[in-house]
């Protein structure tokens, strides 16, 4: 349903509610003629109710039949003006798809999943391979991670070819002229701040662009979208159901609930270009988002793993399951054994089994490997495994952030086991934006350099949500 359809349904409504008003009032009407009486002081001032009503529903009415009346003529002139074709516009998609006030359709339900379609057709004209694409369907249609449709309105914002077209020229020129459209899309992208918004095929905080490190924690955590500077969870450990006796006094199951709380950390960085470099300043984005890419998959992979708890950073699994005595220590001292593997899967819950998986370190993966060099455990023994390979029965992946050196006589933290969606919860803040420095200074003499430089900002955070179902091997 389009706005203006939204609009005309709501004129409807009123149209139908005014006229059961005034039937209402027939009625009365009625009634006291039938009567052959003047009316009652009760039947007076309901009548005086009924005519207010419908002056209301009146006056409601004709302001929502002036507002169709602009659109209409706003629609009309529009599609008799000469269309103007936008460089960059992908042909057969329709640019169309992005003409649409994103606020206002946010108010309803129906409005939100117009959104949703919309962003769901504007996806197949962007500049993604076939597995981002799906990688981003996936993520709208999760209401954990689009909710009220924040991620397609996003898309929206941010995914049309007048909106990169606006955003080339505001980081090319510090007083750009823009056209009418243009400066109504960066106005819809931009942030309190002023920074802009990363377009869609290009932010690394949306789209996995190119990854520096094995970093597969998103892959298991459980993700969350929030616009707010913090997330409030709700976790339980389940109900227990009991055996009762025949019309005995049921006990009482209910679950105690747990409200877990995640801050939204703030990392940034800067990339500098030279004036000549945005001669093309297409080129600057792009390779500004890989270069982005790169640099946020690094750190938050290593924070993720192992990130300190207080500071500026998001806390990491290891440090937090440490911190909840979530630990199974080595059976022999400063040795990794077969029997570790044993003892850290046996002390996860059974009921985490079935959506469990092992987290290592590529040179502890190839120590586990050899293990079963002389067959005594089906450990990893063919070097052609599939892709996670199977450890015990659970899924193993390589994450290059977590410790792959067994130091003596220290703590070393070497491997994962457990349901990580259910333990660990990353939230994001949708987006990444970016602001032009216009000049940069050298050193020297604090005289201008030649160059500009892109600064970009983005929020995620993580914490614990189930600490019992993850577990981590220290080998000490």
């Amino acid at each position: 349903m389009t706005y203006i359809e939204l609009l005309r349904k709501q004129l409807a409504t009123l149209e139908e509610r005014h006229d059961a008003i005034l039937a209402d009032l027939d009625a009365l009407a009625s009634d006291v003629e039938s009567r052959g009486t003047t009316t009652t002081p009760e039947e007076t001032e309901t009548a005086r109710s009924l005519e207010a009503d419908a002056a209301s529903a009146d006056t409601e009415a004709t302001a929502l039949r002036s507002r169709i009346a602009e659109l209409e003529a706003t629609m009309t002139a529009r599609a008799n003006a000469p269309r103007q074709i936008v460089p960059g516009a992908t042909p057969g998609t329709g640019s169309d798809v992005y003409e649409v006030d994103v606020r206002s359709l946010s108010n309803t339900r129906e409005g939100r999943a117009e959104i949703v379609e919309r962003a769901d057709r504007a996806l197949d004209g962007l500049k993604l391979s076939a597995a981002q694409k799906e990688f981003v369907a996936r993520r709208l249609d999760n209401p954990a991670i689009n909710g009220r449709g924040q991620l397609a309105a996003h898309l929206l914002a941010t995914g049309s070819p007048t909106y990169r077209s606006a955003l080339n020229k505001v980081i090319a020129n510090a007083h750009p002229y823009l056209e009418r459209d243009e400066a109504r899309a960066l106005t819809a992208a931009t942030d309190a701040s002023g920074g802009f918004a990363m377009p869609f095929s290009l932010d690394p905080t949306l789209i996995d662009i190119n990854a520096g490190v094995a970093n597969p924690i998103r892959q298991l955590a459980r993700i969350r979208t929030t616009m707010t500077d913090n997330w409030q969870g709700v976790t339980s450990a389940g109900m227990t159901a009991s055996w009762d006796a025949e019309a005995s006094e049921v006990s009482d199951d209910a679950p105690t609930l747990a409200q877990p709380a995640i801050s939204i950390k703030h990392p940034r960085l800067f990339v500098p270009f030279s004036l000549e470099h945005e001669d093309d300043i297409d080129v600057v984005l792009s390779d500004f988002a890989a270069e982005a890419g790169r640099a946020k998959d690094r750190l938050e992979s290593a924070a993720f793993a192992t990130g300190a708890t207080g500071g500026n950073n998001a806390p990491g699994i290891i440090t937090l399951l440490v911190a909840a005595s979530q630990i199974t220590t080595s059976a022999g001292s400063d040795a990794f054994a077969v029997a570790d593997l044993y003892a850290l899967q046996g002390a996860v819950a059974d009921r985490f089994d079935d959506t469990a998986s092992w987290l290592m370190n590529k040179t502890v993966i190839n120590l586990a490997r050899q293990f079963g060099t002389a067959n005594n455990h089906t450990l990893l023994t063919q070097l052609a495994d599939g892709q996670p390979p199977q450890l015990l029965g659970a899924p193993l992946y390589r994450w290059s952030s977590l410790d792959g050196v067994i130091t003596a006589a220290a703590e070393n933290y070497i491997a994962i086991y457990g349901d990580v969606g259910e333990c660990y919860t990353i939230v994001d803040r949708l987006g990444m934006t970016i602001e032009l420095i216009p000049h940069l200074f050298a050193t020297a003499n604090n005289l201008p350099s030649g160059q500009r430089g892109l600064y970009a900002r983005w929020r995620v955070g993580a914490g614990l949500t189930n600490a019992s179902a993850c577990r981590v091997l220290n080998v000490t």
